[in-house]
């Protein structure tokens, strides 16, 4: 049973209860429960103390394409207290309270380290949070900017699963599948359900998968079940870019939906290049409501 609840419920989400649960390596249920209503999509991501200034930005700009219906799962004390600052009534706490992650101190997240680790090993869980509960998912990387509001096109030309295809797994024949685990539309489908469950498991022993990690597990899950069209449909990459692929200039990026900012070791240098690209881009204006 989950030992506590978040402080304040999430209307805006027309969430009735966001419960979670500590996390421990060995734990073998999922941490997170969502009770979701019948508005079905939730856009979910997850954030360190690390990444609190990434956050900043990922919040600001869901807002500003218009998205009402999201929610932070907060890793550490420090990101909790930031993420509420940043978006009130739609952060929960990913950790237990009574036994939380030490503050960072000089051991910053850092591409493959033991703290980048951990973060990825809660993502496969957050995702299954709603989607166990028959809620469609769209999870996002907190080092992304939405641009402008991808959920009617990813609704319909979705069946089961949409990934973006990334250049950071290629392995030849041990891997030919290569789809990025950092944006994951997901429908609550039998064949879906089995995907993200099965990738679940794997993540809690994160450790034993090479570069990248949580999405070589992944795509090995994609390969055991030959997921492939329609269930699994690859998203345009002129539509859901990388950054520095489009140089980190809005105005090569000719309107994508989301830019995700790979190839930045450093959660400081990925928090520059999004404030860089924010102040050049321009979206459509819509309620703050």
């Amino acid at each position: 049973m989950c030992a506590f609840q978040v402080q304040a419920p999430i209307t805006v989400l027309m969430i009735s209860a966001l419960i979670v649960c500590g996390c421990t390596v060995s734990s073998a249920e999922p941490c997170f429960s969502i009770k979701s209503s019948q508005d079905n999509v939730v856009v979910l991501t997850t954030v360190s103390e690390d990444y609190i200034e990434v956050l900043r930005l990922w919040v600001q700009s869901v807002k500003a394409v218009g998205i009402k219906k999201f929610a932070v799962v907060a890793l550490d004390p420090a990101a909790l207290k930031a993420a509420e600052s940043f978006a009130p009534g739609h952060v929960a706490a990913g950790f237990d309270k009574k036994n939380p992650p030490q503050p960072v101190g000089s051991a910053a997240a850092q591409y493959g380290n033991e703290r980048y680790l951990e973060g990825l090993r809660h993502k496969a869980r957050v995702i299954w949070s709603a989607l166990g509960r028959n809620r469609t998912v769209l999870f996002s990387d907190v080092d992304m900017l939405f641009i402008r509001n991808p959920l009617e096109y990813l609704d319909s030309h979705t069946v089961s699963l949409a990934l973006t295809y990334g250049k950071d797994n290629a392995r030849g024949d041990e891997a030919p599948s290569n789809f990025n685990a950092g944006f994951i539309y997901v429908k609550p489908t039998p064949q879906a359900k089995a995907i993200i469950q099965t990738w679940k498991g794997m993540c809690k022993e994160i450790w034993k998968y090479e570069s990248p990690f949580d999405q070589l597990a992944l795509n090995i899950v994609l390969r055991a079940t030959n997921t492939t069209f329609p269930h699994l449909v690859e998203l345009p990459t002129r539509l859901f870019q990388t950054a520095p692929d489009c140089k980190a200039v809005p105005a090569k990026c000719k309107s994508p939906y989301v830019v995700h900012f790979l190839g930045y070791p450093t959660p400081a240098g990925k928090a520059k290049a999004m404030q860089v690209f924010d102040r050049g881009m321009s979206r459509p204006v819509y309620s703050k409501e």
